[in-house]
């Protein structure tokens, strides 16, 4: 890429699916999060990429609000149908099942096959990319060159006690044995930084007809950044990680979540939501955080495109 490339990626984990009542009626996350940064997106004439889990799109007004996002002209992409964390794990005919579900539900949604997919908790495997290349995926971004998912990985235990603890009772979406049941552990440390051609491996590039593009998370000496890392870490940590990734690359992507621009008052009536982090932030500094990289990026010389407009 000869001139600099951002995009923004957010990742629709809905609350219906973090507290196993997918698809949830008035889900907050589909009715009011894409409301909140709507402002800021339309400001600098920004589109972006969404990945829904298919299942939250059994839903109408869950399913419409995908309908006005993608006639709004931002990508719909596929975050499997029911976001299993073990994903890598599952047998090659469910991880087909998985997208080929929700390739179907996107197309009856907004009359448009998805090109791009992600991972559940970026748990992928040469099985994956079998799967999506068989389904004429044009790219997948679920690599995650970086340890510093190992982080991610250990908080998700710690919610896991808290919520035994909590509710007496384990999550309904996940079991202990599928936080650290992976196959690309080896990612993490040997996973290539920038995007490359692939069809059979997340670490050898191949440059077939049939191979797809891989987008790895932005990450340089293997320290990576996405959103929520400006809610766990120290301001100059994130500053520093996000300089770092800026100023040597000309292609980044800013990974978020709903959970990024949710608030405890949007939880207030909803059971199940106690592990959730990040909730105590106020909504106006969340909103900030996310402005202020927007305009960074914009004054480093990016222009912002969907991960489809790239292909």
């Amino acid at each position: 890429m000869n001139n600099k490339v951002a995009c923004v990626s957010l990742n629709f984990d809905s609350i219906g699916h973090a507290i196993g009542k997918s698809p949830m009626e008035d889900d907050p996350t589909f009715s009011i999060v894409f409301n909140r940064i709507r402002e800021i997106l339309d400001k600098y004439n920004i589109k972006i990429s969404i990945f829904v889990i298919g299942k939250d799109l059994e839903d109408h007004k869950n399913s419409s609000a995908v309908k006005s996002w993608h006639n709004d002209g931002h990508e719909i992409g596929n975050h499997s149908y029911t976001h299993p964390l073990n994903f890598s794990s599952l047998s090659k005919e469910e991880i087909y099942e998985e997208i080929k579900k929700t390739d179907d539900i996107i197309f009856k949604t907004i009359g448009k096959k998805p090109v791009g997919f992600i991972a559940p908790g970026w748990n992928s495997s040469k099985k994956v990319l079998h799967s999506l290349v068989k389904l004429n995926y044009k790219y997948d971004h679920s690599l995650f060159s970086s340890p510093i998912l190992l982080l991610g990985l250990f908080k998700l235990f710690y919610n896991y006690l808290k919520i035994r603890i909590v509710e007496k009772s384990p999550p309904k979406t996940y079991k202990l044995r599928h936080i650290f049941n992976r196959r690309d552990f080896i990612h993490m440390f040997f996973g290539r930084t920038k995007p490359f051609q692939s069809k059979k491996s997340y670490t050898i590039s191949n440059n077939e007809s049939d191979s797809i593009k891989i987008f790895p998370i932005p990450s340089s000496y293997r320290l990576s950044y996405w959103l929520t890392l400006e809610y766990v870490f120290p301001k100059k940590i994130t500053e520093f990680i996000f300089n770092l990734n800026t100023s040597r690359k000309n292609f980044f992507y800013i990974l978020m979540h709903p959970a990024d621009f949710i608030t405890e008052e949007d939880l207030k009536n909803i059971d199940g939501t106690q592990a959730f982090e990040r909730i105590n932030t106020s909504l106006d500094k969340k909103l900030q955080v996310f402005e202020n990289r927007i305009k960074q990026l914009l004054e480093m010389g990016y222009t912002f495109k969907t991960f489809d407009q790239l292909i």
